[in-house]
């Protein structure tokens, strides 16, 4: 069986992604209350994003969210964007990665994330936005796809998630467009 990305469904969001997010922000990394509920993971942007999921081998392996707006205020991480970026459009985020924990280290993420590239850049997206922890592997990785640090580093909290370690602000400009930040 091959493996699948797409779209997730309504119900999917539901009963795979939702849960998925609890048990890895919630169970394992412990950026939550541990009393939260499944719900508790669902927020505003949720019913405003497109949500992307994994198949491996008939199962599902993991998600990720995609937030397109037209401001950068209305991002997730726009409380933490510097002035210098704001009114600038369209503009997207990638937030609320999850992967199950026996499809990890399989190169899933990365196919992920370039679909998200993908879909963003042919969206007209002009900045794809992300919020990750600030550790040299994760500014490697993200950089091999063309995301850059801005800012400084930070302790993220958004009411639902907390991270204990640093944060950084990470941004993907696609080239060749006008209005470049």
């Amino acid at each position: 069986m091959s493996d699948v990305i797409r779209e997730l469904a309504c119900p999917e969001i539901d009963k795979l992604y939702l849960p998925l997010r609890k048990s890895v922000l919630g169970d394992e990394l412990r950026f939550s209350p541990q009393d939260a509920s499944v719900e508790w993971f669902r927020d505003t942007f949720d019913s405003r994003s497109i949500h992307i999921g994994f198949f491996a081998e008939g199962s599902f392996a993991g998600a990720l969210r995609i937030t397109i707006t037209s401001t950068v205020e209305a991002l997730p991480s726009g409380p933490y964007i510097p002035a210098a970026y704001l009114g600038h459009s369209p503009v997207a985020e990638i937030s609320r990665v999850a992967l199950v924990k026996e499809f990890r280290h399989r190169s899933i993420y990365p196919k992920l994330l370039q679909t998200s590239i993908n879909r963003v850049d042919a969206e007209g997206v002009i900045g794809l936005f992300g919020i990750v922890a600030n550790t040299r592997t994760k500014r490697d990785f993200y950089s091999r796809y063309g995301f850059d640090q801005i800012g400084e580093q930070f302790q993220y909290a958004d009411g639902r998630i907390s991270p204990t370690v640093p944060s950084i602000l990470i941004l993907r400009q696609k080239p060749s467009v006008p209005g470049r930040f």
